[in-house]
């Protein structure tokens, strides 16, 4: 079964408001072999679902909350695995609810995302990248496919052992 990660790059995007649901900075795919760079929702959601009907699933990180919604293709939800939900349902009861992409691959895999905040974070450099600044779009670009790829591997971690990791070394049951 394939299985794709997926990560979009937005400014000012609240899942509850349909103005800004319009805006859209870019989007990566990672299939464990591939990555793909989207810009239009139109052609990512058009080949989220071609892919999910011929048996795909879905990954992302906080992607069934926001992602899909601001896609517009929240219908995709039931086949896709988001790799916050089961440590937000086991940490709330320690009080934390939260766990950042960047906090569990540190964790879990040992590695960490790449640190944009002086660029104006992700979200900066696609609206950078939209206005000609090409070196911009492609940190952007690199940033986004690194958070495809570690959700994906987070995933792929969590089918095979049953859990993940996240602050203090908290071990988060999962069943992928």
């Amino acid at each position: 079964m394939k299985t794709i990660a997926f990560d979009i790059e937005t400014r000012d995007i609240r899942p509850d408001d349909e103005k800004s649901l319009a805006a859209l900075g870019l989007a990566v795919t990672y299939d464990g072999k591939r990555f793909q760079t989207w810009f239009t929702k139109a052609e990512l959601c058009d080949y989220l679902r071609a892919e999910v009907a011929k048996g795909a699933t879905l990954v992302g990180h906080n992607a069934i909350d926001f992602d899909l919604v601001v896609l517009g293709c929240a219908d995709l939800a039931h086949a896709t695995v988001d790799t916050m939900l089961p440590v937000v349902a086991q940490t709330a009861v320690r009080g934390k609810g939260y766990a950042s992409l960047d906090t569990l691959a540190r964790y879990t895999l040992g590695q960490r995302k790449i640190d944009v905040k002086g660029d104006g974070g992700a979200c900066g450099l696609a609206d950078r990248g939209r206005n000609g600044d090409r070196a911009a779009l492609m940190l952007c670009i690199d940033y986004c496919k690194q958070d495809t790829k570690l959700a994906h591997d987070l995933y792929m971690f969590g089918k095979k052992h049953g859990y993940l990791l996240t602050e203090g070394n908290l071990k988060i049951n999962v069943a992928f």
